[in-house]
């Protein structure tokens, strides 16, 4: 339940800015490292 209402808070906060913006931070505020190859499969 708190990821689902994480996920609802972050699209509140960010509801403003460009998709590409609301990508670059999630992508800024993971917590795991993120790899290429995983994004490419």
């Amino acid at each position: 339940m708190q990821k689902y209402v994480n996920e609802f808070v972050f699209r509140y906060n960010y509801r403003n800015l460009g998709v590409q913006q609301q990508f670059d931070q999630f992508i800024a505020n993971m917590e795991i490292q993120l790899q290429y190859k995983y994004l490419i499969q």
